[in-house]
């Protein structure tokens, strides 16, 4: 996958549920690591690695 990328997409490639991808999707963006592109809990939000420090 490259740019960002759904939360069913990132489920689907790591062979998670959706509900997983977003927990993890969560933690993820709470160490920085990942940022979401669009509102919180809209349908077209969109996750992307953030750049290294």
């Amino acid at each position: 996958m490259a740019g960002p990328s759904r939360t069913a997409e990132i489920a689907q490639a790591v062979g998670i549920s959706d509900s997983t991808a977003r927990r993890r999707l969560t933690k993820l963006i709470e160490r920085g690591a990942v940022v979401q592109v669009g509102g919180p809990n809209s349908p077209t939000a969109r996750y992307e690695l953030c750049e290294e420090r």
